[in-house]
Formats: structure tokens, C-alpha cells, sequence
């Protein structure tokens, strides 16, 4: 009896293959889907596969891409906090992961899902890229991986986040690719160092959408809609939250700067006077504005989670403050006094909703904060945190810190 409890369950048969008929056809047909799963075609036996993260649809790509085996996915706990989305999701029996914070409960579920034979998906950077980009793979992967001992498989879907970028308002059409390669066997994992397998790993992740799938048309209404969710600050004036996205059209309010999106990914207007050619390299811009030896500062609204971990949408009010050595918040959950402070180090990202919100976990309790009145300040308290880890990063490699054990999953 304990042993067939501990079994983890595939997805039931009849529900996952009519969704993926009718999932593949729509996307096929409305967004030019292929897959080339040869390499993973007739595998046996249990698998892991590491799916890189660029779009808000990868689950159903990646899904798509590996049928007719049944997989089970890693999946942020944040996607639970519904009480509509829980019930779905318990259908296909995934494991629920709380994103950068210590999750033992998520790492033995994996275990229990490759001993049950299972293929198990994970996004090893652990969070969806809003600027076209990989994002650094979560501490801790390689060493899992190593754990595991089943062959291993990377997974890209080419064109994904130019179709769903995470900052539209509105998707494209143009085409997609998905592909399935195998990465590491089992035998060869058991004769690699931890070291060469994050490596590999790392490798195999990294991917910049913007270059991918050359010459296509990704056709849109509009292209530029909900990108100054993520861009910041003009590069002419310097102003912050002064430009106005929409209309396929970049202008600046202060100053007047105007640059157009063009449907291949391709900003014009700013390429010559400022070497600004993508939304990537507007972002990267942005992001070199940032002084992370002082702090950030936000006044926000939170959300978090209730005893049965349903979230309870702006219940708090405070102040969440950002630098080199802390996470602070100073303010009121639920009517109380919520206040925490956490090690900057111990946590290294924050998820993002751009124009929206970031996540934060406290006591493995999940919070929400929303910057106000302005919550396209999100994406300045994310970058602030991401280039904080990456100079933090530099130093460890240059002998002066270490970098601590995190997670691996999915954020929405």
C-alpha cells in the first residue's frame, strides 16, 4: 500500500490526448508549430527534461512536444493559489515547487517521480524571461540532475516568446519550433563532476529569442502594446515611466523620442543615436541605469496566501526596500504587523508580472507585492535584485563569496 501511494500518477489518458489533438491543431494552424522529437522519440523508462523558459505557453509546448508520453511537470506554487486552477492542475498530478526559497517537499517529489518511472519537466532557470533572454539556471540544478540518474533531455521552443512575449498585451503569428535533444545519458552523468554537468546544463539553456527564427514576420496588431511594462527609463532624458508603448510606436512623453517596433522584432529610432535595436537592448539599457550600491524602494500593495494557501488579493500595505545585504518590508499583512527582513543572498530573484507585481516568499508563505501607484515598478525592484546576483556572482567566482543552494521549477 505505501509503496503504490508513493507512486506519482501520469496525467489520465483520455483528458491529456484530446488536449493535446485539439491544443496541437490550434497551434499548428494559428501559430505555425513543428516539433522535431527525434531524439526523445521511443524513449523508455524515467527521463528529465529541461525546458527553457520563454514564453507564458511553454507548458503547452512542451506538452505537445513530448506526447504521447505523459509528463509530470514542476510548476511554480503560485499557479495553486487559484481555487479554479488547483482543481485543473490536480488532474495531471504535478509537482508544486515554492520558487527561491528552500523546498525539500518539491525535491523529494521529483525523486519519487523519476523512481515512478516518470519523464519530469523542469524549467531549470526557474522563472519566465520578460525580456527575450535565458535567465541564469537555478542554483542547485546540476546536483539534482546528478541525483536523479535518468537519461536527461533539453527542450526549446524557437519563436515561443516572440509569439507570447511575457510583456504583450498582444500575441503574434509567425512560427515556432520546438525541439527535443538529448543532453546527458544516465551512465554518463555518474562519470561527470557536478561542476561539468552545470556547465553543460547552463550551455544548453542559454538562448536569446530575439535571434531566433531570422526573417520571420511574427504579424500582431500591435506591436509595441504593454512594453513599457518593462522599459523604463528613456534613453535620451533619462526619464523613468515617461514613455507611452502603443500603435507599434516607443515615445517618450519629456522629450519626444520616438522608435518604432517593427513586426521581426527590430526597433528603429534609436539604433543610430543610441545603439538601441531590440526590446532586449532597450531593457539592457535600462538595467545599466541602476545603482545597486544604494537601495530600492518601493511602497507597495500586497497579496499573499491564506491557511489553505488560496491567495487574498491587496490585504497589506507597506514599504519593501531592496539592497546589497537585505530585503526589507515594513508594513501591515491582514491587519497586522507583517514586517520581515530576509538575506538578499538567500533569495537572488524575484518573479515577475510585468506592470503587475513580484513574488516574494516569507516562512515558505508566498507574497505578492505591487508597487503603487505605479506598478510597472516591478520590473525596476526585479532587475535591481537580478544585477545584484549577477555582481555577486563575479565575486564568488573571484574568490570573495559562495553562492548558496536554491531550487528548480516554473514561475508563471
Amino acid at each position: 500500500m505505501a509503496e503504490k501511494k508513493a507512486k506519482v500518477k501520469k496525467p489520465p489518458l483520455l483528458i491529456y490526448s484530446a488536449g493535446a489533438l485539439i491544443m496541437g491543431l490550434r497551434y499548428r494552424l494559428r501559430y505555425g508549430l513543428s516539433v522535431d522529437r527525434s531524439e526523445f522519440a521511443g524513449h523508455k523508462g524515467p527521463a528529465v527534461v529541461l525546458a527553457v523558459h520563454t514564453s507564458p505557453k511553454d507548458h503547452v509546448l512542451t506538452g505537445l512536444a513530448l506526447y504521447p508520453e505523459r509528463p509530470t511537470f514542476v510548476l511554480s506554487e503560485h499557479f495553486m493559489t487559484s481555487p479554479g486552477m488547483r482543481r485543473i492542475l490536480k488532474l495531471v498530478h504535478p509537482v508544486t515547487k515554492k520558487m527561491f526559497c528552500p523546498d525539500t517537499g518539491a525535491v523529494i517529489g521529483i525523486i519519487r517521480a523519476v523512481r515512478s518511472g516518470r519523464t519530469v519537466v523542469l524549467f531549470p532557470e526557474g522563472r519566465l524571461t520578460w525580456h527575450g533572454r535565458s535567465l541564469p539556471v537555478t542554483d542547485g540544478t546540476a546536483e539534482l540532475v546528478k541525483r536523479l540518474g535518468a537519461d536527461v533531455f533539453i527542450l526549446c521552443s524557437e519563436g515561443a516568446g516572440k509569439t507570447f512575449p511575457k510583456w504583450a498585451s498582444e500575441v503574434r503569428r509567425g512560427r515556432i519550433l520546438t525541439t527535443v535533444k538529448k543532453l546527458f545519458s544516465a551512465d554518463e552523468l555518474g562519470s561527470l563532476s557536478a561542476g561539468d554537468v552545470a556547465a553543460r546544463i547552463d550551455s544548453a539553456v542559454k538562448h536569446d529569442e530575439e535571434r531566433a527564427m531570422p526573417g520571420v514576420r511574427f504579424r500582431t496588431a500591435d506591436t509595441a502594446a504593454g512594453l513599457d511594462s518593462i522599459l523604463w527609463r528613456c534613453p535620451r532624458c533619462g526619464g523613468v515611466h515617461t514613455l507611452r508603448c502603443g500603435g507599434n510606436r516607443i515615445v517618450c512623453e519629456a522629450c519626444g523620442l520616438e522608435a518604432v517596433l517593427d513586426e521581426y522584432g527590430y526597433v528603429s529610432g534609436t539604433e543610430t543615436a543610441f545603439g538601441i535595436s531590440t526590446v532586449g537592448g532597450w531593457y539592457d539599457h535600462c538595467v545599466s541605469t541602476l545603482d545597486t550600491s544604494s537601495p530600492v524602494s518601493a511602497e507597495c500593495s500586497v497579496s499573499t496566501t491564506d491557511e489553505n494557501g488560496y491567495m487574498v488579493r491587496d490585504c497589506g500595505r507597506g514599504t519593501l526596500t531592496v539592497d546589497s545585504e537585505k530585503i526589507t518590508f515594513s508594513g501591515t499583512v491582514m491587519g497586522r504587523d507583517g514586517g520581515f527582513v530576509l538575506n538578499t543572498r538567500d533569495v537572488r530573484a524575484f518573479p515577475l508580472t510585468p506592470g503587475d507585481h513580484i513574488d516574494i516568499y516569507y516562512n515558505r508563505r508566498l507574497f505578492l507585492f505591487s508597487p503603487v501607484p505605479d506598478p510597472r515598478d516591478a520590473v525596476i525592484l526585479a532587475a535591481y535584485m537580478d544585477k545584484l546576483s549577477e555582481e555577486s556572482g563575479r565575486n564568488a567566482q573571484d574568490g570573495a563569496g559562495t553562492r548558496p543552494a536554491a531550487g528548480t521549477g516554473d514561475e508563471k
